[in-house]
């Protein structure tokens, strides 16, 4: 069975039942939601997430925060060592 969610979790479709045990994108590929969510991501200007979706994107959003942390330790760090007791060194 397939679900499309809106942002805040409610479910808009359900999908009938399909017998025996299919992966989850071949799910939706039989059920037409690939082609569909292309088009309204596509319409919208707005990403959707299918499958494991959500890990990417939350592997992205990590990354991003590391990046942003790594260059904020090192401003940290910068001012430690140049900077001792308020002099310059």
């Amino acid at each position: 069975m397939q679900v499309i969610a809106a942002p805040d979790g409610w479910p808009i479709w359900v999908s009938p039942v399909r017998p025996g045990r299919e992966h989850d994108t071949t799910c939706a590929r039989a059920h037409g939601l690939v082609d569909a969510l292309n088009r309204l991501a596509a319409t919208l200007g707005i990403p959707t997430l299918t499958d494991l979706g959500h890990e990417n994107a939350e592997r992205t959003l990590n990354a991003i925060i590391r990046g942003v942390h790594g260059v904020a330790e090192r401003a940290n760090a910068l001012l430690k060592v140049t900077f001792k007791d308020g002099r310059t060194t």
